[in-house]
Parts: C-alpha cells; structure tokens; sequence
C-alpha cells in the first residue's frame, strides 16, 4: 500500500473538436425500396440520388451494391462512404460504420481516412488501445494530419500519458492552429500542473473559438490553481450564464470562493446549486465524478453543521477510511479537503496515492503533478517523478 503522510503539513480533439463523421438523425421522408443495381456507376448515381433526397436506407442500399462491385482502392473508398452513411442514420449506425471501415482498411490498408475514422469510433466506444493504434497508422500514412493526430491526443490524455498527448497536441496546433488544438494542450499542460501554460493556450482558444463555456471553464479551473480566484470566477459567471446547470462550472465557482476566503458566499452558493442534490453517475460528469463524491460528503456536513467542515475532520476521516482499505472513500474525503483547503501538498499527495491504488492512472498522474507544483522542493520528488513515469507506461 502506498504510504499516506500527514494532511496537516500544509473540463473537441475534445467536444468542441467536431468528429469528422458527423451524426444526424434518420430522415423522416418516405423511403422507396430500393431497386437492384447491375453496373457499379449505376449504384453510385443512385446512392447520390438518395443523398440528395435524404433517403439514408436507400443511400446505404446502394452503396452496399455499389462497394460488391468494386474493386481494390475505389472498393475502401466506397466501404468509407458506406460507414458514413451508416453513422449517418444516428448511433444505432455505429456497429455497421466499425464493419464498413474494416472492410475499407482491409481493401485499402493505405487508407488514412478509413484508420482515422475507425480510430474516432474506437475512441468514442472506450478503447483507447485500439484507437491509438488506428491513429498511429493514419499519422504514419498522413504525418501533416492534424485531425488524426489531435484525435490521437485525446486517446492518450484519457490513457494518462500527458507529455505525449501535449506532444501531439503541439503538433497539430503547428498544422492547423484552430481553438481546439490549443484547448487539448492546455487540457495537457493543466493535468500536468503547468497551469500559467495553460491558461495561455485557453486564452488562445478563446481568442480563436470565442467565449465557449468549455473553454472558459477550463481556464478558470486552470486559475484557479495558480490562486487567482476571482479570475477564476470571471470565466465562471460567464460559463454558468451560457449553462446554469452545470455541475462542474458551479462546483469550481463555490470553490473560488471558498479560497477567496468567502466562506458565508460558499455556502450560500453550495446551497443554492447543489441544496436539491445531483447524479454523480450522469455520463457528463464521468472524469469529475471523484470530485462530485468530494463535493457530497461537503454538502452532509453543511447540512448537519450549518457550515463547511474543518479540514482537520476531513483529514481523519480519509486515514480512517484508507486504514479500513475503503480507499474509494478516503480519496473521495481527500478531494473534499482538497475542495477546503486547495494548497495543502499533503492531500494531493495522499489523493494521488489513493487513486494509484484505484487504478485511476490519469487522476493519479494529475494529482501527484500538483502534489510536486505545492511542494515543489519536496524530499521525495524523484520517487513521485517515477510515479508518474510508471503510472505513464
């Protein structure tokens, strides 16, 4: 088990990054059964017929016929439209889009679109192993890619492997240098606890993509950790003006204010956007649930207290928790103290641990980075450098 150490020492590409296959709802026009195609110009011409008239059925009908008669590289590209077409029927397509880039990459194994696409459904599907290796064909076919190799980005920031995702990030900000390229880095740079990076990419984004609430939100989680909340609350006021709703924008706005020193403005504003209770399992909030549990057992104590629960209390309730092996518990009571108390080094560092032993490889990387950002003379720095490096692999 990890050792544990004193807690008293001291949010493309991303959403915004617009999948190249885009997917629309089934047309609701009426649909003609499909008639048998006998020349490959034939099915093709009616295929675009269909396209024009919004008839998805008929579109995959004809392209199915049109790809059985072709042939070696024009059989991939038609496979590849055939996928599209079937992901344009919505996410029922999805399954049948996999097979049909496959069969594309099978016929045309140079195909770059084809591993590119079939690298975004298996991102998207959660597997990130398979993804990554479609993207690295599609960067070794296409190097000046910046969609693949942004797309290949993202696959290794979930995998936690931070330096090469900013790597990739870098490069396709220097292809095409859009809002979401700087967005991925600064997503990169912040996990890493080079927040003042960060928050330059963010503001490049914003530049460049205007004021999205993704990109606002991130920017202030990102000042926040430097410590300049009102900055902080500035993106935020303007995020939750766009989606008042949003857990993650208010959770981080009660925070600012907690470290602005506000206490009584917290606990209005924890009341106010979390009095009537939330979902920790909505699929939205998947990598900030840990902070939500954090955030819950705040919420219990403001309610039986009538205010935010000392950090010494939270503390020894996580020692107590991780020495009866319920570490799910501890790091959820460690990221509450980190909510009440954000600079203190040893609860990063004893989250960070918690999450190693979670599995919760990225997590961990990211809090053992701002363990060492706290504590940035820290006697054990080699020891959480390697740490992070396993963690990496």
């Amino acid at each position: 088990m990890k050792r544990m150490v004193s807690a008293q020492k001291s949010a493309v590409f991303f959403a915004v990054a617009a999948l190249c296959l885009l997917v629309f709802a089934p047309s609701s026009g009426a649909s003609e059964k499909p008639r048998k195609c006998y020349f490959l110009e034939d099915c093709e011409a009616a295929a675009e017929a269909a396209l024009e008239t919004g008839d998805d059925a008929a579109r995959i009908e004809y392209l199915s016929q049109a790809a059985e008669f072709a042939k070696g590289e024009r059989a991939a590209e038609l496979r590849a439209k055939l996928a599209e077409a079937h992901l344009f029927r919505g996410l029922a397509g999805g399954a049948d889009a996999m097979q049909s880039y496959s069969k594309a990459v099978e016929l045309n194994p140079d195909m770059a679109l084809a591993w590119r696409s079939r690298g975004w459904l298996l991102l998207r599907s959660g597997s990130l192993d398979a993804a990554i290796e479609d993207f690295n064909r599609a960067v070794e076919l296409e190097p000046d890619d910046a969609e693949a190799r942004g797309a290949r980005g993202l696959a290794l920031l979930k995998k936690g492997r931070l330096a090469s995702a900013a790597t990739d990030f870098d490069r396709a900000a220097k292809i095409d240098p859009g809002a979401a390229a700087f967005y991925n880095r600064g997503l990169a740079r912040s996990d890493m606890a080079d927040y003042a990076a960060a928050v330059v990419d963010f503001d490049r984004a914003v530049a460049i993509g205007g004021p999205n609430p993704h990109f606002l939100l991130e920017r202030a989680v990102a000042q926040l950790n430097r410590g300049f909340a009102n900055r902080a609350m500035e993106d935020l006021r303007v995020a939750l003006a766009a989606d008042p709703v949003n857990l993650q924008a208010g959770y981080y706005f009660v925070a600012a204010l907690v470290y602005a020193g506000e206490r009584a403005a917290a606990e209005d504003a924890m009341r106010r956007f979390f009095g009537k209770g939330f979902a920790i399992d909505a699929p939205e909030y998947d990598y900030f649930r840990l902070e939500l549990s954090g955030l819950r057992i705040i919420l219990n104590e403001v309610k039986l207290m009538g205010g935010l629960p000392e950090p010494k209390n939270l503390a020894a309730s996580a020692a107590a928790a991780n020495e009866k092996g319920r570490v799910d518990t501890a790091a959820a009571y460690y990221s509450a103290y980190l909510f009440i108390s954000p600079e203190n080094a040893a609860a990063a560092y004893n989250l960070a641990a918690c999450l190693e032993m979670t599995g919760e490889r990225r997590k961990a990387i990211q809090y053992y980075y701002r363990y060492l950002y706290l504590a940035p003379g820290a006697a054990d720095r080699a020891e959480v450098l390697d740490a992070i490096l396993k963690l990496s692999e």
